[in-house]
């Protein structure tokens, strides 16, 4: 916001808020990543805790 008050001419404030524009996009596929990543992590630990819950079972019967 500083920044954007020193900027003297249009084009300087159009590069700047181009930056900040940039900026936020970035951000905001970093999140959608984080996202990505924490769903991907979830669902290995559900398959993780399921198949361990069958191998369970399995050994129960087996004795």
């Amino acid at each position: 916001q500083n920044s954007f008050s020193h900027a003297n001419t249009p084009q300087q404030k159009a590069d700047l808020a181009n930056q900040l524009n940039t900026e936020k996009l970035t951000l905001e596929m970093q999140i959608k990543q984080y996202d990505i990543a924490e769903r991907q992590l979830a669902s290995q630990a559900a398959a993780e805790y399921e198949q361990n819950r069958q191998s369970t079972i399995s050994a129960m019967f087996k004795h």
